[in-house]
């Protein structure tokens, strides 16, 4: 992958918050993913959580680059999604789910305006109009112009399709969210889906938490049953259930957002 180099770096305001966005030499247009999970008042472990989806998602992954930049602490790295993966980005943050309302009202401002406000803040004024000065070269730039034009729109298709079928996953997702019960709380919901895997995959309640610890484990590299364990001991406890420990822990955000990886596996393979 080609080295990118910063042309242009800003600190946009919006929604009273500053995203750190550049514009690289391939042209196009960068945002900090720490800068706007900070804006949109995500907490430590929501930001990793959206950290690693854009870093395994099958399409976002495609717009993740990391950018070296000049900080307080000299030049790092830092992770940057491409603005035009930016709305979809947003578009998989199931806002719902969110229980701080002034969280999940950023959430939506993020997910309609964003994209426009940083692209906005990088556009230059517009160069003068150039008038062929023969016949000859008017023909020269509407050929050209319909070359442009038809890159244009073969690059606009290929994005449609990928859209497409990130559209299709998210709207069968959402579509098993609104089948859920929404009222009860986060433990309830977990209850819930792993019901809905177990009736979906035709297996008991018990392989179907099986498989639910074990994608646990994977999404987070962490060993469920053992941190349990350690957590029962610790606390005197006799017994501990997964949706327990995932509140009492403040992780049952991602344990939902596992869930709703297995209820969806199968559409995502196709």
């Amino acid at each position: 992958m080609t080295n990118l180099i910063v042309a242009e770096q800003k600190f946009v305001n919006f929604n009273g918050a500053e995203i750190m966005a550049v514009k690289c030499n391939d042209g196009k247009i960068y945002a900090g993913v720490k800068w706007i999970c900070n804006g949109m008042g995500l907490s430590k472990g929501q930001m990793q959580s959206e950290r690693q989806r854009i870093q395994e998602d099958i399409v976002l992954s495609k717009g993740q680059r990391k950018i070296v930049l000049p900080t307080t602490g000299g030049n790092q790295e830092v992770m940057c999604i491409e603005l035009d993966f930016l709305p979809l980005w947003h578009a998989k943050i199931n806002a719902k789910i969110i229980k701080n309302t002034v969280v999940q009202r950023n959430i939506v401002e993020y997910q309609i305006k964003a994209k426009e406000v940083l692209s906005e803040a990088f556009v230059q004024p517009m160069h003068p109009v150039i008038q062929p000065q023969s016949i000859e070269g008017l023909i020269i730039m509407q050929a050209q112009s319909v070359k442009e034009l038809k890159a244009v729109v073969e690059q606009q298709g290929q994005v449609m399709e990928q859209q497409k079928s990130e559209l299709v996953i998210l709207n069968h997702r959402m579509d098993n969210m609104d089948s859920l019960d929404t009222i009860g709380d986060l433990r309830q919901r977990l209850n819930k889906m792993i019901q809905k895997y177990a009736r979906q995959n035709g297996v008991e309640m018990p392989e179907a938490w099986h498989k639910f610890i074990q994608t646990f484990n994977t999404a987070y590299h962490t060993n469920i049953n053992r941190l349990k364990s350690s957590y029962k001991n610790s606390h005197g406890m006799s017994k501990i259930s997964t949706p327990e420990y995932l509140y009492l822990v403040g992780r049952l955000e991602d344990g939902i957002r596992v869930a709703d990886k297995m209820l969806n596996q199968e559409l995502a393979a196709r």
